[in-house]
């Protein structure tokens, strides 16, 4: 039967305007790029989050989870608390591969198309034209990673707010409780699990995390010991791991290096800043004056003088108050104070001192320290890959041990007690081109001395403290690395060795990037011009904090926090990351800005083991 003329008619005419409505559509969505991003298949597999470069500790899924790529059995790993110590679940637990490598979780119908070869970057098109201010991304990344460990099921809540009343305190050392993980007898070759319930001074149960801690596991007689490493599941619990490297008896202490309400001043106020005040002498034939000056990334000045060097400081720029009657270029020396930046650090901090009273700095958690036995056996040989660049934290949680008061065995890479005529085989074709702090200064007493190797530290500049340095004759590290040429490179190998820590604890986080990231351009540019330099990053180590504003200003969490962005900036830039952390917090001896020389000669000999690896056997 024939339908009506005005239905056929009609139908054409719904036909023509569906094809047309989706012709235009493919070409709307063609021509804009946010219209692709929005309506993207991607989210089905891709966590959206923002693009960074590969993580330090990245999980390889077709080593860990094999079940999800090649449908093989998986392998037991360590499981990670991420709740109370009452429901942490035994050891030997699968890995979830959609947890942590969503990215492999892709349907094997799936194909990767036009359509959905994206990148984590298109979902935030303003990347495109406007990155400036998202610090907001950060605290986006730190929502998701604590709600990862809150496994509770969401109930509805029946009443807008929960209506109570109570008292919240910061961690307390006195009710914090510490739990053994697994009560089986310990032995050599293991890892010792620890786990870490936060409470405040009220016994109340601390649902944040954030608190930064310290642990050593030591035996003063046998002259062993070691660091400890804590994760952080952000609720209020902490898993501590201390290797266990010796035989017979091991006493472990945990300290509560600093609340999340200190790092959080120091974050969100202190670090906003740059406090570091310097001063500047000008002078002529007839008169001299001495003006106080600061670093200035962020704001405005009217009339100033301004010392810039976009090489090496990026927008950071020197500020000060013009001479009366003299020029501005017409300074001569530079100068560090450290009686002024205590005032400042002093006036700055009033009414936030008590985030760093003793009781919150470095305070031993009650019930430490902790004695246990660890048993002998026949531990298996850990897999300590040769030494090299762009090193990840060791899979293994320690970085070392010291198995006698002058020999640290590092576990992050192959190394050895060099001799000198070791030594000196290794370096014998090299030059050292050096800049940092007085920490690198000591590695030049030394090298010099012992190992008879021509190492000359050109000082950081500017800094707090110190001798006043002549201000034409400065030369900051991206400038010093921009003046080794091919025809340098052809005749000796240059070793490259930095350090960007304890001059810097009073730079704003954005000036401290922007220096580092500058150091980073200059370094692939010297690779490019001699691919077989080597450049050696010494990183910060844990040092005493004496006084309230020494507290602050030299904060270790300041420390160790600089030490995770140097390992993201300079990241597969080909460069040896020197982490002499652990080491120094475990050394049997006081920990300072300036070691003992006992802890330099075993940096040095890890320092040798990075630039000759072919020579450790």
């Amino acid at each position: 039967m024939g339908l009506p003329k005005t239905y056929v008619s009609s139908s054409m005419r719904l036909q023509a305007s569906l094809i047309a409505g989706i012709t235009i559509g493919f070409i709307i969505g063609s021509l804009n790029p946010l219209i692709r991003e929005k309506h993207s298949p991607i989210d089905q597999y891709v966590r959206l989050t923002p693009t960074r470069k590969t993580a330090v500790a990245q999980i390889n899924c077709s080593e860990v989870c094999p079940q999800e790529v090649k449908s093989e059995k998986p392998k037991p790993v360590i499981a990670k608390p991420k709740k109370s110590h009452d429901q942490i679940k035994p050891v030997n637990t699968k890995v979830v591969c959609s947890e942590i490598c969503p990215q492999k979780v892709i349907p094997p119908s799936v194909t990767k198309t036009e359509s959905n070869k994206h990148t984590n970057s298109d979902m935030y098109p303003y990347n495109k034209y406007n990155s400036y201010g998202m610090e907001w991304a950060a605290i986006v990344d730190e929502l998701e990673w604590s709600n990862s460990h809150r496994t509770g099921k969401t109930t509805k809540q029946r009443t807008p707010f929960d209506a109570d009343e109570g008292s919240l305190g910061m961690t307390s050392p006195e009710k914090t409780r510490v739990k053994f993980y697994d009560k089986k007898a310990i032995q050599k070759g293991s890892f010792i699990h620890l786990v870490v319930e936060t409470f405040d001074e009220n016994g109340r149960k601390r649902d944040k995390g954030g608190d930064y801690f310290s642990s050593v596991m030591s035996n003063i007689n046998m002259q062993k010991s070691t660091a400890g490493r804590t994760v952080d599941y952000g609720n209020g619990t902490y898993s501590v791991y201390l290797y266990a490297a010796w035989t017979g008896k091991a006493d472990i202490t945990i300290a509560l290096t600093h609340t999340r309400e200190a790092i959080n001043y120091l974050k969100d106020v202190q670090l906003v800043h740059d406090l570091l005040r310097t001063h500047m002498t000008y002078n002529d034939s007839t008169k001299s004056e001495t003006i106080e000056c600061g670093l200035i990334t962020e704001g405005v000045w009217t009339n100033k003088c301004e010392y810039s060097n976009p090489n090496a400081m990026g927008d950071t720029k020197i500020i000060c108050d013009k001479p009366k009657g003299l020029q501005c270029d017409q300074v001569h020396h530079m100068h560090g104070s450290g009686k002024m930046l205590d005032d400042i650090i002093k006036k700055q901090s009033e009414g936030y001192q008590y985030l760093f009273s003793r009781r919150y700095t470095n305070g031993i958690i009650h019930g430490m320290p902790l004695s246990i036995k660890i048993l002998d056996s026949k531990s298996p040989e850990l897999d300590i890959p040769l030494c090299g660049p762009d090193l990840p934290l060791p899979v293994p949680l320690s970085d070392g041990y010291w198995d006698d008061n002058n020999t640290f065995v590092p576990l992050v890479c192959r190394s050895k007690q060099w001799s000198v005529e070791e030594a000196d085989k290794c370096l014998s074709d090299t030059e050292f081109v050096v800049s940092g702090d007085s920490t690198i200064w000591q590695f030049g007493n030394i090298m010099n001395r012992h190992f008879h190797k021509k190492f000359v530290n050109i000082m950081v500049v500017p800094r707090f403290g110190g001798p006043p340095s002549y201000f034409w004759d400065l030369i900051l590290e991206s400038d010093l690395m921009d003046t080794i040429t091919i025809e340098k490179c052809r005749a000796k190998t240059p070793v490259v060795v930095l350090n960007f820590s304890f001059h810097y604890g009073v730079w704003s986080t954005r000036s401290y990037l922007q220096r580092i990231y500058r150091a980073k351009l200059a370094i692939d540019r010297l690779i490019e011009r001699c691919p077989k330099s080597k450049v050696v990053i010494k990183l910060a180590h844990a040092r005493d904090n004496v006084y309230l504003e020494q507290s602050i200003h030299s904060s270790n969490w300041i420390f160790y926090n600089m030490n995770r962005m140097v390992r993201r900036v300079f990241w597969g830039s080909g460069v040896i990351f020197l982490d002499v952390w652990d080491m120094a917090l475990s050394a049997p001896y006081t920990n300072t800005v300036h070691m003992a020389s006992q802890v330099l000669f075993q940096e040095l000999h890890l320092m040798f083991s990075y630039i000759c690896p072919h020579l450790v056997s």
